[in-house]
């Protein structure tokens, strides 16, 4: 839990996988004021978004209201209104945690408004007031993936729990910085992701036109938790669930190596064991010696990225590391990622170990757990 609770400066990035915008968020050239400036005119110009059927087929009759959430959120940001675009992408309740962190000696020559931008300094990093823009159309508004739910989940459910800790004890007046990283070393991940429930939720892609009549898209998260009111994310970067998911495979790469340093400290590896594989599915399990506990490298591994347990993978371990890891991802057309990126696995004659290597074409998660199996079947 203290990953998330630097001096309570993570709040400044809790959901920061989905709201550090980057400059080429809608693609090369353009900026991220591009992205999210879109409406300032759409009031005067748009009584309504033109949603297609194909869209509002997707949708339930309680679903128009996030429209109007997308136009609020995009107009908020073009007023510089950080409070209020701070409040829409956090737990009700976040000023108080904006009040616990004034008393903090790091916050103390800062006004509020002040905090409040840091809190959402990757969203207005390229912010122009003179930016015009507005919203043509809802392109398109996909179901969450898993991982990205996941990952909604992880990260709400903290700053929920930052802000409830706050209001039991009375107010931000009642407690410190300090108290709350205390507790937090007390709190249970699991309850707190199982309590935070994901309504409903869409990754929504918008045309934008700017004020000289050109068009662009720009991509927008809205999802609503216990039945509550609508959240706004930012997503960040060009391609930008592709982008999203290399970077999860990744970071499960390095989660699975730190899992298995801290088992190496702890006597628990077999370093003549042959390779292997550990999956989500444990159904998908492959070759693993009888003294290796895969229940502590799975919980070992989620102690560095807690996320895992809301998405599909598989890694292959040899000799004391992991060298290949690989999630499903249903956004790209052959459903995977890999790390590293676009390879497989193979058997290096000479050194008699695994190896990978890069392939012009990408295989499907299921065929790249059969090349590994099929490798380690013969190694």
């Amino acid at each position: 839990m203290k990953r998330f609770l630097a001096g309570l400066t993570a709040l400044t990035t809790v959901l920061c996988a989905f709201s550090a915008c980057g400059k080429d968020a809608l693609g090369e050239g353009e900026s991220h004021s591009e992205t999210t400036a879109a409406v300032e005119e759409a009031t005067e110009t748009t009584e309504e978004f033109e949603t297609s059927e194909a869209v509002s087929e997707n949708l339930s009759a309680a679903d128009s209201s996030y429209e109007d959430v997308i136009k609020e959120f995009i107009q908020a940001y073009l007023d510089y209104d950080c409070e209020k675009t701070l409040k829409m992408q956090y737990p009700d309740g976040i000023m108080d945690a904006v009040d616990v962190m004034m008393k903090a000696d790091e916050y103390k020559e800062m006004t509020k408004e002040e905090i409040i931008r840091e809190m959402q300094e990757e969203i207005y990093d390229n912010y122009d007031e003179d930016e015009k823009a507005y919203l043509k159309s809802i392109v398109s508004a996909e179901p969450l993936t898993g991982m990205e739910e996941a990952d909604i989940k992880d990260n709400y459910g903290i700053a929920q729990w930052i802000v409830d800790y706050i209001n039991e004890k009375g107010g931000p007046d009642k407690v410190s910085i300090e108290e709350i990283e205390e507790a937090a070393d007390e709190v249970d991940e699991d309850e707190l992701m199982e309590k935070i429930v994901i309504t409903e939720g869409y990754y929504v892609t918008m045309e934008i036109e700017d004020g000289e009549g050109e068009t662009s898209q720009g991509d927008i998260i809205v999802y609503r938790i216990n039945d509550g009111g609508w959240k706004v994310l930012v997503p960040y970067g060009s391609d930008i669930r592709r982008n999203y998911a290399q970077e999860q495979v990744k970071s499960l790469f390095k989660a699975c190596n730190s899992a298995l340093c801290d088992m190496d400290e702890e006597d628990l590896l077999n370093y003549d064991a042959k390779p292997f594989i550990v999956s989500s599915d444990d159904s998908m399990n492959y070759n693993v010696p009888n003294d290796f506990d895969v229940e502590v490298f799975k919980q070992k591994t989620k102690n560095y990225m807690s996320i895992i347990t809301g998405i599909e993978w598989f890694a292959v371990l040899q000799d004391g590391v992991v060298i290949y890891t690989v999630i499903m991802n249903p956004n790209t057309e052959v459903n995977s990622v890999t790390f590293p990126h676009e390879s497989i696995i193979y058997k290096d004659t000479e050194q008699e170990n695994l190896k990978t290597q890069s392939v012009e074409d990408p295989k499907s998660y299921d065929e790249l757990y059969e090349i590994c199996k099929s490798v380690i079947s013969n190694y």
